[in-house]
């Protein structure tokens, strides 16, 4: 029966990946080069649906993996942003639909918490301002903006999926050590990259900004991977604060050489954000080691003179800072037309052309602003702004319940880091847009999601206690 069950999935996987390729060919005229990618993608959507029938383990190994492949693997199909397929969104799709089958399947209990409510909530938000918009939208704006959602349920499926699955102990310690090895070689490849290859100008063809010397790694941008090494080094230096012996000392070796290589990225918006980690976790923890921080802070920024030159340039409006004034601007603006609901999730760019601010969606930031937080009210106005930080704040006080409660230092640690990560995630995605970049967001809803599954375990483990021994509830 088990095989059964397994060949039936599998086959349906193929016929819904047949279908959505026929139809999507019927509905667009296509070229014989993106006909023929559309081909490639569905083979390799077969094999793949296969492999993780066989071994659900893979949906999660293929995920990581597919976060450390960054923007290399991808298949663009048009010459838009959007006509773009990364390998992380097939893997995403694929972590999804396995999990949801294998929680069922596992009899598992809905896990319960405020964020996903939230979550689920916001999701529900964003159709309702698509509809009201939708009179706007020409029919190829209109799913555009319908694949952007569609990728937002999976992104927030990841958290719950992640969350369903990680209420049995094992999966949740499997699932840290997995994203610390995939966190691992991201930062070996990044520190590889600005050594072997720090001139990345040989890529603005494929519509990416022409770095040099600076860390990107996989990324192919040193803002977004600055985030990513921010998360790392809040998580490592948690553990510093909460593990003792031997562990301690590695986790310290771990957060100074994140915190060097956050330097080496030059991206103001990543040393903001690593600034505020550390304070997040030191007010926690330790005033006296604050003050600790706050001296080598001043010692390398006197010291490093590209530091230096990013940290006085913050305080100075150059060609960047005025493009970033220029864009939130733009997005207020954008927002203002329809501030109860916005313009559309995703309909961003559609009413970027319409109002004159964009010629084309050939950037690869055509379908998006600087800041995430004025993003979400531009596109879903004041109610879905409120909601979404609803989630952040419920994630937050989960995490800080994790740490005041854990007994064991890998808990504290992971509460702590969060803890952390959650302003530091807020603020930098106010200069970069991030909180919806999934190489980002997929590894804190991982790590999200192993937070409530624990939570909802210890749940489960007190209400069992309480049913065998009435007389002690």
């Amino acid at each position: 029966m088990k095989k059964l069950n397994q060949n039936l999935l599998a086959g349906s996987a193929v016929v819904i990946a047949a279908l959505l390729v026929i139809g999507a060919l019927t509905l667009v005229e296509l070229s014989s080069l993106v006909t023929l990618g559309l081909v490639f993608a569905l083979s390799s959507l077969v094999i793949f649906a296969f492999a993780l029938i066989n071994r659900p383990k893979f949906a999660v190994y293929a995920l990581v993996f597919a976060i450390v492949s960054g923007q290399i693997l991808r298949l663009r199909l048009t010459e838009e942003a959007a006509g773009s397929i990364l390998f992380l969104d097939i893997a995403m799709g694929g972590y999804v639909v396995l999990g949801l089958v294998a929680a069922a399947l596992n009899r598992q209990p809905l896990p319960r918490s405020l964020s996903l409510i939230f979550l689920l909530a916001f999701g529900l938000w964003i159709p309702i301002g698509l509809t009201v918009n939708s009179g706007l939208l020409l029919p190829r704006e209109l799913l555009v903006a319908l694949a952007y959602f569609v990728r937002f349920g999976f992104l927030a499926l990841t958290l719950f999926v992640t969350a369903w699955l990680a209420q049995k102990k094992e999966t949740q310690i499997w699932l840290l050590r997995l994203l610390l090895g995939g966190a691992l070689t991201l930062l070996a490849i990044g520190i590889a990259q600005r050594i072997f290859v720090p001139d990345i100008r040989f890529l603005t063809r494929f519509g990416w900004d022409p770095h040099v010397n600076r860390l990107l790694s996989t990324f192919l941008d040193p803002n977004f991977f600055g985030m990513f090494l921010v998360m790392l080094y809040a998580l490592a230096l948690a553990g510093v604060m909460s593990v003792k012996g031997k562990a301690q000392l590695w986790l310290t070796i771990l957060a100074t050489v994140t915190a060097l290589a956050v330097v080496a990225t030059l991206s103001r918006s990543s040393y903001l954000a690593v600034a505020i980690a550390t304070f997040v976790v030191l007010f926690f923890k330790s005033w006296r080691l604050m003050t600790v921080a706050l001296i080598g802070v001043v010692m390398m920024v006197s010291l490093v003179p590209n530091v230096r030159d990013r940290v006085v340039g913050a305080f100075s409006v150059d060609t960047t800072s005025l493009a970033r004034i220029q864009s939130w601007q733009e997005t207020i603006e954008i927002g203002n037309t329809n501030p109860l609901v916005g313009v559309g999730y995703n309909a961003f760019g559609a009413a970027k052309i319409r109002l004159g601010f964009l010629d084309d969606l050939t950037s690869q930031s055509a379908q998006g602003g600087d800041s995430s937080l004025l993003l979400v009210y531009a596109t879903t106005g004041v109610i879905g702004l409120l909601i979404y930080l609803a989630f952040w704040l419920s994630i937050f006080l989960e995490s800080y319940s994790l740490w005041r409660t854990a007994n064991e230092p890998v808990w504290q640690m992971v509460g702590l880091g969060i803890m952390a990560i959650i302003p530091a995630y807020l603020v930098h995605s106010n200069f970069v847009n991030g909180l919806f970049y999934p190489h980002l967001f997929i590894p804190f809803a991982l790590l999200a999601g192993v937070v409530i599954g624990k939570a909802n375990a210890g749940r489960q483990a007190k209400e069992i206690f309480e049913l065998k021994n009435p007389d002690q509830a």
